[in-house]
């Protein structure tokens, strides 16, 4: 395997968001847990309104020491190499893809380290796809497998998640199921989590606080790209209130980081 470095615009696109990225990844509290009854028609978020969204969630990429991300020559089962930008929402694998290249002897590999970016900036990458190289979002394969089995528990197919799984709250009060929302600074944030464990706490906190309801409360299991489509499709005023919550083993790995 072969690397090289090349600029993909996420440089500048992360020093203009780190100070901010450093403010919202401080950590999550569970503020008091609220009922969101009414939904009403407004319009669809922007795309930098989606952006802003995904800037509190970290990616780890492998980069050079002024954090521009390496592209890795790789070789498949057919023989065939592909030029790959390889991403991971967990920061363990993308330490275990840097022991490999350095393990293969990749040229230069003693240069790279594991970086920070934020996903709002591979978002708009995978906006406008390189002809040059393949940009790879591998997610948190464990949250995939805890994802799956959830899904089977709610006697769904397993195989209808395909990418990144996020977890979201809902109870019902005798008719539609609704989301749970948590109360941040007088909003009602409906959050999504990028992990499962992050989901249970709310869910046992707001059946605790709401024993009436706590038989309905469950973890839905929501495919990234799907709530991708709702954000940028939909016209409903509680999109405006979505939060997305990165797992708390990337939130730790980032604040270990010094950035």
């Amino acid at each position: 395997m072969e690397w090289t470095m090349v600029s993909l615009g996420l440089r500048e696109r992360w020093q203009s968001v780190r100070s901010n990225w450093r403010h919202l990844a401080g950590g999550w509290a569970i503020g008091s847990l609220a009922w969101l009854a009414a939904i009403s028609p407004l319009a669809a978020l922007p795309p930098e309104e989606i952006a802003r969204k995904l800037e509190a969630v970290p990616v780890f990429a492998l980069t050079d020491a002024q954090g521009t991300p390496a592209l890795i020559d790789v070789g498949n089962a057919d023989g065939q190499r592909t030029t790959v930008a390889r991403m991971f929402l967990n920061p363990q694998d993308a330490q275990e893809w840097l022991k490999r290249l350095q393990a293969g002897a990749v040229s230069s590999s003693s240069e790279l380290r594991v970086n920070a970016i934020p996903l709002s900036a591979i978002y708009e990458l995978l906006q406008k796809p390189s002809t040059e190289y393949q940009l790879q979002l591998i997610p948190d394969l464990e949250e995939v497998k805890l994802a799956r089995e959830l899904l089977a528990l709610n006697q769904q197919p397993p195989e209808k998640l395909q990418g990144i799984p996020l977890f979201l709250v809902t109870a019902s009060d005798g008719s539609a199921p609704t989301y749970v929302t948590v109360d941040r600074d007088g909003t009602e944030e409906i959050r999504f989590y990028m992990d499962r464990a992050q989901a249970e706490v709310v869910a046992k906190t707001f059946a605790e606080q709401n024993p009436e309801l706590a038989a309905t409360v469950q973890i839905q299991v929501v495919d990234f790209d799907e709530f991708l489509s709702v954000l940028s499709e939909r016209e409903d005023e509680w999109l405006s209130r979505v939060r997305i919550i990165p797992s708390q083993n990337a939130q730790a790995f980032f604040e270990t980081m010094g950035n």
